[in-house]
């Protein structure tokens, strides 16, 4: 997987984890909680971690953008 994607298959789900919970926050109402548990993040403050390294702020800026 490295190989061809350039990056691990835990790299790789949680890259579409993030951007799961991404398109959640633009087209859904469900709370960040709700959203994250759905994405398939067992714990919130490593799926807000992972969010912000990505997106460069917290899921709740990103909402409001």
């Amino acid at each position: 997987m490295k190989k061809y994607k350039g990056m691990t298959v835990s790299e790789f789900v949680n890259d579409l984890r993030l951007h799961y919970i991404a398109n959640m926050l633009r087209c859904s109402n469900h709370t960040v909680a709700q959203i994250v548990f759905a994405s398939g993040f067992n714990n919130i403050s490593w799926a807000a971690e992972c969010f912000r390294k990505k997106y460069g702020m917290t899921m709740g800026a990103f909402r409001k953008t």
